[in-house]
């Protein structure tokens, strides 16, 4: 721990060094951080750790904000529940999603018996609508609240779960109910708990499984991953297959995003970390699909400004982004969003 405290203090003061002069820090930044996102550290050594770490990030976000300011950038940054991390702690507590890459992918696509036939990640393209240039399903109650899966790498129980969620609500023409990740992470044993795991996997299993339990009958537990506790009698929903999107295809990434909410993977990087709005255009972000680690679902798509973009649900709660939403550019791949994308069929 000593030498990663070291190794931040350095980067905090090269910070201030090059450029923070103009950009005052104020001690009780750090105290009301703590208040707002209900933060307590049981050791000095710790808490100090977790300062240095958010009054450095304080320092990213008002340098990138500068940018933003010029027309430079794209989004903003501000800070969140995540904002005490540095980004390489952050990204071995949060950033497990495990990639269907090379000869891992093999999707299937079932039918009602659950009789296999072997499509091999072919595509079911759902009807084509051209003329929609904008879709936001939340306005049609379609989308649960913004959740949040705390210091446990579940994104992929959180991603799948929305979709299915969004995807009953919309297939029955009614408002949407919450089902329960913690039932995915304790049951779906070809994935990883709060250690990552694969939208596909996922999928299968509620598919195999018969369906998932409702939220309130198997709420979540965060890093606490127990015994499963399946209850056939309190199922919220099931699905009766899946389909993948071929990878790279925006335009049929698009199609299925017309009628369904897509779970999908993105590589996450500091910028997104600390993302508070606009669209979402890194270019360190790579597009390549081995470099995915986190999963979220598509719930829309529209355009700003003459920039293209999909809507998306996060799942690190409300402080995040945009009410716990984001905006990501859409038409370039940008951040491998189209590579493991798949949505249920209800």
């Amino acid at each position: 721990m000593k030498l990663i405290e070291l190794f931040i203090c350095f980067n905090f003061v090269i910070l201030i060094v090059n450029g923070h002069r103009k950009f005052k820090f104020n001690p009780g930044d750090w105290d009301r951080h703590k208040m707002i996102h209900n933060l307590s550290y049981h050791e000095p050594r710790k808490e100090n750790y977790h300062r240095i770490s958010f009054f450095s990030n304080l320092g990213r976000i008002y340098h990138h904000n500068i940018r933003a300011d010029k027309g430079y950038e794209t989004y903003r940054l501000g800070t969140n529940r995540y904002s005490d991390m540095e980004f390489s702690d952050f990204a071995r507590r949060m950033l497990n999603y495990k990639p269907t890459t090379g000869n891992v992918r093999q999707l299937y696509h079932y039918n009602n018996n659950k009789r296999k036939s072997s499509i091999n990640g072919a595509i079911n393209r759902p009807q084509s609508n051209e003329s929609l240039q904008s879709l936001d399903w939340r306005d049609s109650g379609f989308v649960a609240r913004v959740k949040n899966q705390g210091l446990c790498g579940s994104c992929w129980a959180f991603s799948v779960i929305a979709a299915i969620e969004s995807s009953t609500a919309i297939a029955r023409n009614r408002s949407v109910e919450e089902l329960s990740e913690q039932n995915l992470i304790d049951c779906s044993k070809k994935n990883y708990g709060c250690k990552g795991g694969r939208l596909d996997l996922a999928f299968q299993f509620v598919l195999d499984n018969g369906g998932v339990d409702t939220e309130s009958s198997y709420p979540y537990e965060g890093d606490t991953i127990g015994e499963c506790r399946f209850n056939s009698s309190t199922v919220g929903a099931a699905i009766q297959s899946y389909r993948s999107i071929l990878p790279k295809a925006e335009d049929d990434l698009l199609d299925a995003a017309t009628n369904h909410v897509v779970s999908a993977a993105i590589q996450v990087t500091q910028g997104f970390q600390l993302y508070s709005g606009g669209i979402f255009d890194d270019p360190t972000c790579s597009n390549n699909e081995e470099d995915l680690n986190h999963a979220i679902a598509i719930i829309g798509f529209g355009s700003s400004g003459g920039q293209d973009w999909w809507l998306i649900k996060n799942s690190w709660g409300p402080t995040w982004g945009e009410n716990g939403y984001g905006r990501i550019a859409r038409g370039k791949n940008t951040c491998g969003i189209a590579f493991n994308a798949i949505y249920p069929v209800v």
